[in-house]
């Protein structure tokens, strides 16, 4: 009787290996079709997901009645694809590649920017991890792309320093809680501050208001064309009183939607997860989108003789006096920044807000040669000033506790040379000394401990 012969290994057959491909895309599809479907972007952008089922068709078709030559083809085409990703990766890993941002918001995401490599926190957020102890205070920063801050490490973070600082030997435990998004203004900072209640549980809020562009984009006739109300938050003024833009209900519903979906586990949010580290993407998508940009600021160059806004802001928030297209927009941010004091009152919250100031390059152009702090922000008929006071009049007027960093700047004797330190290329967001200094001004004029003056400016 002779002995069995081996059973052989299955071969990894093109057809098998083609087949494994379609699976993992097929799940793929199948999670990113329901995020587009729980956030609202199927009917607003279905074409991403209308290209990854026809794909997914493709190659099922493929492995039920291709031949060799179909499955070696399509396999090579994997490949190359595969190649090029860990070229990119390996670029990215050695901080080679080019300015390609890459950003999801979706728990532990990608990020890379020109600082290095980073990931988001489990909610999503560019910050530390969200301990969220029970019986520890916490404090929401709210805020933009300046709270934001891709531009540096989350442990750099405004937030991070301050709840170091504030729990430097201290008995109470205080968590600080980063909440910024990119291009926003008021009416996201309303939604984040009902998210970081009902959400987070914070206690307190402290909003930070850019004067360079938040009132831009308050008003939707101020802002681009192709930020409509269907895809951007707007409010709008309606019997005497700021009201949300029936038009914007599709972005509202998607934001909160977005913020919603972080916290129900992270197998539901794995494929957008997935989708933040493909570079390749990014690098064929970046460009297209900053040569669009770069054309539309060469059509808007200002006039000789007039200033430049680096951040694309609104010039006419700083000219005097406002026009009334400008001051409807500041009238409207200003309304719900009302609507946040009136929620967080309701929610037994303490409010505050914190306005940051705009140096343009004839701000260095005047006083960088200069050591000392005898500085102005008005030139000509421009008052680079006037946006921060109009805040600070209205916290004022409104009883919320406000600081104005321009006012702080000024006071503590800084000169422009101090200064531009503070921001990338001296009228950016903040660099992680300028993180640092706020952190620092906060403390002084919101956090002080028992017994020491709080000073608000």
């Amino acid at each position: 009787m002779t002995d069995p012969e081996p059973m052989r290994p299955a071969r990894f057959t093109p057809r098998v290996l083609l087949a494994a491909a379609a699976v993992l895309l097929i799940g793929f599809t199948i999670e990113l079709t329901y995020y587009y479907r729980f956030v609202g972007l199927l009917a607003l952008h279905p074409r991403v997901i209308w290209a990854l089922q026809g794909l997914c068709v493709l190659m099922a078709a493929a492995v039920l009645w291709g031949g060799a030559r179909v499955h070696r083809a399509l396999l090579y085409g994997i490949w190359l694809f595969l190649a090029v990703e860990g070229a990119l990766q390996g670029l990215a890993v050695l901080g080679w590649l080019p300015d390609i941002g890459a950003y999801d918001f979706a728990p532990y995401s990608r990020v890379y920017t020109r600082t290095g490599n980073s990931i988001t926190n489990r909610y999503g957020w560019y910050a530390p991890r969200f301990a969220l102890r029970p019986g520890a205070k916490k404090i929401a920063i709210i805020g933009d792309s300046y709270i934001q801050a891709l531009d540096i490490q989350p442990q750099e973070n405004l937030g991070a320093v301050l709840e170091r600082r504030l729990n430097a030997g201290a008995g109470v435990q205080t968590e600080i809680l980063p909440l910024g998004i990119s291009g926003t203004c008021p009416a996201y900072y309303l939604e984040l501050l009902r998210y970081a209640r009902t959400r987070l549980h914070a206690d307190e809020a402290v909003i930070f208001v850019t004067v360079v562009n938040d009132f831009m984009n308050s008003s939707s006739e101020l802002n681009p064309a192709w930020w409509n109300p269907a895809r951007y938050i707007y409010y709008r003024i309606g019997d005497g009183r700021v009201e949300l833009d029936p038009r914007s209900q599709p972005a509202v519903y998607r934001l909160r939607q977005e913020m919603e979906l972080t916290h129900r586990g992270l197998g539901l949010n794995l494929a957008r997860t997935i989708r933040s580290y493909i570079l390749l993407e990014k690098s064929l998508k970046n460009p297209l989108d900053r040569w669009r940009q770069t054309r539309n600021l060469r059509a808007q160059q200002p006039a000789s003789g007039e200033i430049e806004l680096p951040m694309g802001g609104q010039r006419g928030l700083f000219v005097r006096p406002i026009t009334p297209e400008v001051q409807k927009g500041v009238d409207i941010g200003l309304g719900v920044l009302r609507l946040c004091r009136d929620y967080a009152r309701s929610q037994g919250m303490t409010l505050r807000i914190v306005t940051i100031p705009s140096f343009p390059l004839k701000f260095y152009e005047l006083y960088e040669s200069r050591p000392d702090p005898a500085w102005s922000l008005r030139f000509g008929k421009y008052d680079f000033s006037q946006p921060e006071r109009l805040v600070m009049d209205f916290a004022e007027k409104e009883g919320i506790p406000a600081l104005s960093l321009g006012q702080y700047i000024k006071a503590r004797g800084l000169s422009a040379r101090e200064i531009k330190p503070l921001f990338f290329f001296g009228f950016g967001h903040f660099t992680p000394a300028g993180h640092r200094f706020v952190a620092e001004a906060l403390q002084e004029s919101f956090f002080v401990p028992p017994g020491r003056s709080q000073k608000v400016l």
